[in-house]
């Protein structure tokens, strides 16, 4: 069995990769169309190409998150409305960004969905 596997059912577990850095390592945050959106990516390679391509190199960093993590910063109060999946960063400059936006409640009805199928609800 493989560490990527759900145990066992060959589903890959719910890992996430942010982009965070400033002061105090918090979430970089984007603008999609007057709402506030988390990138979120699939792999930590994908979230440092982001970086790269978006010049955020000095003070930025890829970290993974997990399924709590992800619950508490999409939390209602928080002001974050979308979930932009593994974006580029030239899509902000393009208006492409709704392409992989999803909205908060989706994500979380996905995320919950696969921490039922690990038996971690």
């Amino acid at each position: 069995m493989r560490d990527s596997d759900l145990a066992g059912t060959g589903k890959r577990p719910a890992r996430y990769w942010l982009v965070v850095g400033g002061g105090g390592g918090r979430p970089l945050t984007l603008d999609a169309f007057g709402r506030e959106a988390l990138p979120v990516f699939s792999f930590e390679e994908e979230a440092e190409m982001f970086l790269w391509r978006a010049g955020l190199e000095d003070g930025w960093y890829a970290r993974e998150s997990d399924a709590e993590e992800l619950s508490a910063l999409l939390g209602e109060g928080n002001g974050i409305g979308l979930v932009a999946l593994d974006p580029l960063p030239e899509m902000m400059s393009t208006s492409t960004i709704e392409l992989v936006c999803v909205s908060v409640e989706r994500f979380m009805e996905r995320l919950c969905g696969r921490r039922r199928e690990a038996g971690l609800e």
